[in-house]
């Protein structure tokens, strides 16, 4: 008998409806799904002749299935309790439907021959594995996966797994018990664009066309005069100067500038889709009347990337074959007014504005500037405050590091808060580390330069002749927090060069145009 019928158990929910789909476009074979619809929808339902719905539970999929196991090719496992949270609430519908139900689809499938494709979960994986215990949602995943490799190591049972995290999209649960949507959530979004390569679709890349003929001379002084305006930046803080290896604008030739324009035309564009979709995610949220009292933070993890690495300047930005990069002159521009890029830990590096937007919990002025520093590893150190977590010392057997970071609370009551009395900076050679308005850094292992950020926030005097013995002490900090808390060994551990380094980031890409 001709096997032409794949089973979706779960057919109506997310992923399921949408699975099939898939097989719909990129298959001929019949469909039928098993849904107890206790997350899935007849909403999902698609009308097709070739695709039976079947209102069922999978601890009877023997029973329901019978007639049509001869010619079943595969059965994709879809329909099991998928919540974490809810899970603790659901105890008992979690496990008879991750155990009992896909014991059932197990055995049918171990009886007929037919091939498994199980859908596994992250949530079983964490921690390398140790986090498989620390929901029943997770635990029943993790022992779904045991189960079935005994089954293979035992009969020579076929089957497949597919991983999901995060996944999102058409069909997704929006309402009811099993929604997350009446619970506390936590989402982190890290938005690929603006990143290299520069790529955008065509008509958003010709929304800037000609924006930024000017060149980044006038930008940087644009972009400054902007920042002194709205009170971003003291007066006190002056412009950096253009760096050494950053050609003047005026002097490039129209080529170089028209080329130069128009990658910057492409960032704009990737920022403007950024844009876009940071506004889908808020009309859902206003939509689901929870915009008021959803609390975001908007940044990012550090300045403009000044490496070149453009490969096929001749392809447009919307052939998904180019691979355009902007360097260190308009990166020095995106970081205005300091000096440096990505990676160093100069502030051109690692200052990132955070924009805090909640309306129904910030006390500070809407639109109001704090200049209280903080820092990524705050994050957690809010969130606990904000829940009224508690933070671990140990999960199972594994000891937690204790909790670096600062509640920002206080700056949202608007309030002065007790900051940090350390910050730590290193990547790859490039080191900083921060005491209140002091800062010392080092560049691709330079000698340590000491600056009041007080006073001279774009680093533009370096007063580190005049202090020898507070960047003794600051750089004794430094390594003892690397060697002891960031648990650097060898290399890492060098000392300082008694010179600052010349850098240069500039390189000639002309010879790829014709190629």
């Amino acid at each position: 008998m001709k096997k032409n019928i794949i089973i979706v158990t779960g057919g109506a929910g997310f992923i399921g409806s949408n699975l099939i789909k898939l097989l719909l476009k990129k298959t001929n074979y019949k469909i039928i799904s098993i849904d107890n619809y206790s997350s899935g929808s007849k909403k999902n339902h698609i009308l097709n002749k070739k695709v039976i719905y079947l209102y069922s539970d999978t601890k009877r999929i023997s029973v329901v299935l019978n007639k049509y196991k001869k010619s079943i090719n595969s059965i994709f496992h879809f329909g099991e309790f998928a919540r974490i949270y809810q899970s603790f609430g659901n105890f008992n519908e979690c496990i008879e439907s991750n155990s009992i139900g896909s014991n059932e689809v197990f055995n049918f499938c171990l009886r007929n021959k037919i091939k498994l494709i199980y859908s596994a979960t992250s949530a079983s994986l964490g921690n390398q594995g140790k986090d498989k215990d620390l929901s029943p949602y997770a635990f029943s995943k993790a022992k779904n996966l045991e189960l079935l490799n005994n089954l293979n190591k035992w009969f020579k049972m076929k089957f497949e797994i597919i991983y999901f995290y995060n996944v999102y999209g058409p069909g997704q649960i929006r309402e009811g018990k099993i929604s997350e949507n009446s619970d506390p959530f936590l989402l982190y979004i890290a938005f690929n664009a603006p990143h290299y390569p520069l790529q955008a679709p065509e008509s958003t890349v010709k929304k800037y066309n000609r924006i930024y003929d000017v060149g980044w001379d006038e930008v940087r002084k644009k972009r400054y005069a902007k920042q002194l305006a709205s009170g971003l930046i003291s007066p006190k803080f002056k412009l950096s100067p253009r760096a050494n290896h950053i050609p003047a604008w005026n002097s490039l030739k129209e080529s170089e500038k028209e080329w130069e324009a128009d990658r910057m035309e492409v960032f704009a564009a990737m920022v403007d889709i950024m844009d876009e979709n940071i506004g889908r995610i808020i009309e859902v949220l206003k939509k689901r009347k929870v915009f008021d009292d959803t609390l975001f933070l908007f940044c990012s993890d550090n300045g403009g990337c000044p490496f070149e690495r453009t490969t096929g300047r001749n392809l447009k930005p919307w052939n998904p074959n180019s691979y355009w990069t902007y360097d260190a002159s308009w990166a020095q521009a995106s970081n205005t007014p300091f000096r440096f890029y990505k990676q160093n830990q100069h502030e051109g590096g690692i200052s990132s504005p955070l924009i805090v937007h909640w309306p129904k919990g910030l006390k500070a002025t809407p639109g109001s500037i704090t200049h209280q520093p903080g820092h990524l590893i705050d994050f957690m150190a809010t969130f606990i405050d904000l829940s009224g977590a508690k933070y671990p010392k140990k999960i199972n057997d594994r000891f937690i590091d204790p909790l670096e970071g600062k509640s920002l609370v206080p700056v949202f009551l608007d309030r002065e808060r007790k900051g940090h009395e350390n910050l730590y900076f290193h990547f790859g050679s490039d080191r900083a580390l921060r005491q209140g308005r002091w800062k010392i850094v080092s560049a691709k292992g330079g000698r340590w330069e000491l600056y009041d950020l007080e006073n001279d926030r774009t680093e533009l005097t370096d007063l580190s002749e005049k202090n020898p013995k507070r960047v003794e002490m600051m750089s004794r900090i430094w390594f003892d927090v690397a060697k002891n808390k960031e648990r650097l060994r060898g290399k890492a551990l060098q000392p300082v060069n008694d010179k600052i380094k010349k850098l240069s980031f500039r390189k000639d890409t002309s010879g790829q145009l014709g190629k």
